[in-house]
């Protein structure tokens, strides 16, 4: 393994300290739309809405007896 020098290290600090310096990325780079300039394709305004729909899907297949969830399985297999 190659050795480093006291002059390789001090540059190595030098850059990460100014680095430091550097203010982070404070723009926003995304929104409940778009996300680095991928906009999402979804039927939902926000999480929220997202996730009371799943429960509500939820509650209702959990409803149905073993023989309608089948039906709708193989309906939608075809």
């Amino acid at each position: 393994m190659a050795e480093i020098n006291r002059t390789q290290i001090e540059d190595i600090v030098r850059r990460v300290l100014s680095d430091m310096d550097t203010p982070a990325q404070t723009e926003k780079n995304y929104s409940s739309t778009e996300y680095n300039g991928r906009r999402f394709i979804g039927i939902f305004s926000d999480m929220n809405a997202a996730i009371e729909a799943a429960n509500s899907g939820y509650r209702a297949v959990r409803s149905m007896s073993v023989e309608q969830r089948e039906k709708i399985i193989e309906r939608t297999a075809r």
